[in-house]
């Protein structure tokens, strides 16, 4: 049976900005690891209860506890601010679940969310050893372009005017429901101006700090999934990145480039469980 536990930590100098989590857990007390969960949402929306009912039924009922966190979504917030509150959240993950802090940690993430947790991952401010990164459809490398060019699947969509947007709201938000968010996104896509947004600075210093590509080396062995198929994402981005993780990292990987869409089959995420039950048997003999 699947427990779940809503958690709230108040921020401080931000109108409703509390910092949000929602633990998933099972029912015995038996956890074999910790999945620290990142949504998607191009950093301008989403929350944390965006995962389907699929992933967090099987994953706890093979003993999974699963920590999905909310973070501050730009424009309001910028990368940075954003990827140090992500770490923050990750680095008391064990304080906010109550769970034993000699745990196994995997972080995973979707789309803009494997984005963060890729980049959470190679930073030294992170003070937990991860056992595992888990990508679905995300990006590292920004190596083709499309977050400073209108997207031919988004410019075929009703245009979105800047004044339907949130971008010049003031309050700095961490959970953006899509019917009053994913303008914003759109509006990003179709305009070219994704990285304007989430970004203040030179280039040189957003692919330095805010890519993979001056990364030497990831501190876990990485699962990435990629989707053929659907627009919406950055599909053209998945093949230079697989192959800079590859040359960059010795760890284990596996890619899975599906046709069936954004989201895991069954068939796909059991795999990916018995995935994380090898990875468990080798970190307890290492």
């Amino acid at each position: 049976m699947l427990n779940v536990k809503n958690i709230t930590v108040s921020k401080e100098n931000s109108i409703n900005s509390s910092r949000r989590f929602t633990f998933y857990y099972p029912s015995d007390s038996s956890i074999r690891a910790l999945i620290v969960y990142i949504h998607g949402g191009g950093l301008l929306c989403g929350n944390a209860k965006d995962l389907p009912e699929l992933h967090k039924e099987k994953l706890t009922d093979e003993g999974y506890a699963i920590l999905a966190i909310d973070y501050p979504l730009a424009p309001q917030a910028k990368i940075d601010d954003i990827l140090e509150d992500i770490i923050d959240s990750i680095n008391n993950c064990f304080e906010r679940t109550e769970l034993r802090s000699d745990l196994p940690l995997f972080v995973w993430g979707r789309s803009a969310g494997a984005y963060l947790a890729l980049l959470t991952s190679a930073s030294d401010k992170l003070h937990l050893k991860l056992n595992g990164i888990i990508s679905y459809y995300g990006y590292g490398f920004l190596c083709d372009s499309w977050y400073d060019t209108p997207s031919p699947y988004y410019v075929n969509l009703p245009i979105v005017e800047e004044a339907s947007t949130k971008i010049h709201d003031k309050e700095i938000v961490y959970r953006g429901d899509i019917a009053n968010y994913f303008s914003t996104y759109i509006y990003a896509r179709q305009t070219g101006k994704w990285k304007d947004l989430i970004y203040e600075g030179r280039d040189k210093y957003f692919f330095l700090l805010y890519t993979l590509r001056a990364v030497d080396s990831l501190p876990a062995p990485l699962f990435a999934a990629h989707s053929t198929v659907t627009q919406m994402f950055h599909i053209a981005n998945s093949s230079p990145y697989v192959i800079n993780i590859i040359r960059i990292n010795s760890l284990p990987l596996y890619l899975n480039m599906t046709s069936t869409g954004i989201l895991m089959n069954l068939r796909q995420l059991n795999f990916l469980i018995r995935l994380l039950h090898l990875y468990l048997i080798i970190f307890k003999y290492n």
